[in-house]
């Protein structure tokens, strides 16, 4: 997060459109995050593979924010990062794009195909 409020910093003054500044910040965020994923999955490769996490049996309203969690996190890193600004942030599909730095047409599909394969996993058919 420091790393990226860095380059937002420096970076601010040269944005000319105070409304794309969601987008802009964004776009800097998921460059900052996948370069510190790279350098993780790198360290990953060296180490011995984590075991599987046990699945955790809970009942009442916590049981659907772990199937979200979980449906979330069975999304392709493009799609879930998509599906996380438009459900979570709501940015718009422009913006979504500009973050993901995708055409809009590509960012439409990924919300698409994210929304489609969560529907499937929490109705149990994936």
């Amino acid at each position: 997060m420091q790393e990226a409020w860095i380059g937002i910093c420096r970076g601010w003054i040269s944005l000319t459109d105070p409304a794309k500044f969601p987008a802009w910040a964004f776009s800097i965020l998921h460059r900052k995050c996948a370069d510190r994923i790279r350098g993780a999955q790198a360290s990953r490769q060296r180490d011995a593979p984590p075991e599987a996490a046990d699945e955790i049996a809970v009942d009442g309203p916590l049981e659907h924010t772990l199937s979200l969690s979980q449906a979330f996190a069975r999304l392709s890193p493009d799609h879930r990062a998509a599906a996380v600004l438009f459900f979570g942030e709501g940015l718009t599909l422009s913006e979504i794009a500009t973050a993901t730095d995708v055409p809009v047409g590509t960012a439409k599909s990924r919300i698409f195909h994210a929304r489609r394969h969560l529907k499937a996993v929490l109705e149990g058919e994936a």
